[in-house]
């Protein structure tokens, strides 16, 4: 059956404005660094061309520059647009070439019709006489290399933002910086999210399609992961850990995430129901302490945690469904905030957990707000 991903216009304000403000960085540094470049005369070939565009920096920097300040929030939008889910089975290549195509043809467009409206009205206040000749004697060759410098520059980001997913948000510059090259101490909450009544699941769907509903329920599952400050650690078969800095988990995020994608799914029930027959339903087991971060491998690199604080949440999880609760946390958890302020909670006592000693006090939590009672 071919499935359908309509493409979504709804756009989260605060999203928009994060990703204008990364191109609208970008695209300063990297047409700043090609005007630096000219100013440096570091290509002698070009050196006479390039003394006349010298000539001109009152004009050509100034309407790149200006394009870039006017459409960063389309490009800020294309970045948007290129994470639906009609994008998001095209593969890291095609990703790439689309996301350079769309950004080189927006500069490209843009700066060729600010360059349009300051020959026609940039003498007035704008412009001298001689910078506007010499935009205009010299176009054909300023186009030519801007338009290879977007180019080159656009394949870049493009790049860039496909690695950054590789790895997960927030990631790629811990990587980059060597935060974790040496084993570092960190407390952080964990959470084992994994799908309820997977072997069943399994059998009745058959290995393709029950691959491609785990495909589906992850992307779903990732859609909410920045919003609640989380960050992915791995997918492991169908279940997918996630960990919070412990200063970012202050405001119940990790049981609002749990949630907030219980929502999700419910929200896509026909979606579900179309293409598997069934709508995911997962559980989750969630525990903080300290763990030790490092990077790990060579010819494939990646942050790893250990420590038991993984363990225990694992354990919690695998209680989920010999309590028939969806939601496990542990005692350390549970006093980290006031959990009773927005959710029910209900204590399942001491628990011994496979491979420890000592018991661990477990607590359900269930979405029904408290009611307000009146004094």
């Amino acid at each position: 059956m071919m499935k359908n991903y309509p493409i979504s216009f709804g756009i989260n304000k605060q999203k928009l404005l994060k990703k204008t403000l990364r191109q609208l960085m970008f695209w300063g540094i990297a047409y700043s660094l090609l005007f630096f470049t000219i100013h440096l005369h570091t290509i002698s070939i070009f050196e006479t061309f390039f003394a006349d565009l010298e000539n001109s920096t009152a004009t050509l920097p100034l309407i790149v520059m200006f394009s870039v300040l006017l459409f960063s929030p389309l490009l800020g939008l294309i970045d948007i647009i290129l994470e639906e889910d009609k994008f998001r089975n095209y593969s890291l290549g095609l990703n790439v070439l689309t996301a350079g195509a769309l950004y080189t043809i927006l500069l490209m467009g843009a700066i060729s019709l600010i360059r349009l409206y300051l020959l026609s009205y940039g003498k007035s206040f704008l412009l001298n006489e001689m910078s506007l000749n010499l935009l205009t004697q010299h176009w054909s060759n300023y186009f030519m290399i801007l338009s290879i410098h977007t180019g080159f520059m656009s394949l870049i980001i493009g790049f860039v933002n496909q690695l950054s997913k590789r790895f997960g948000p927030g990631m790629l510059l811990p990587l980059f910086s060597g935060k974790y090259k040496y084993p570092r101490e960190e407390e952080r909450i964990f959470m084992f999210l994994d799908l309820s009544c997977s072997t069943k699941l399994a059998e009745q769907l058959g290995h393709i399609k029950y691959s491609a509903l785990i495909k589906d329920s992850f992307l779903d599952i990732d859609k909410m992961v920045k919003k609640y400050n989380a960050e992915i650690y791995q997918y492991v078969g169908d279940e997918v850990v996630l960990s919070w800095p412990l200063e970012k988990a202050k405001n119940l995020e990790y049981i609002d995430f749990f949630y907030g994608v219980d929502q999700l799914f419910r929200e896509k029930e026909a979606y579900y129901k179309s293409n598997y027959s069934i709508v995911p339903i997962f559980k989750a087991g969630v525990h903080l302490g300290k763990v030790t971060a490092v990077e790990v491998g060579d010819l494939k690199k990646d942050i790893a945690y250990h420590g038991d604080t993984l363990n225990v949440a694992a354990r919690l999880e695998g209680l989920c469904k010999i309590h028939s609760q969806p939601l496990l946390i542990s005692e350390a958890v549970y006093n980290l905030v006031n959990i009773e302020s927005k959710y029910y909670s209900t204590s399942l006592g001491p628990q011994y957990l496979k491979g420890r000693s000592n018991p661990v006090e477990v607590y359900s939590i269930t979405k029904t707000l408290r009611k307000v009672v009146a004094a």
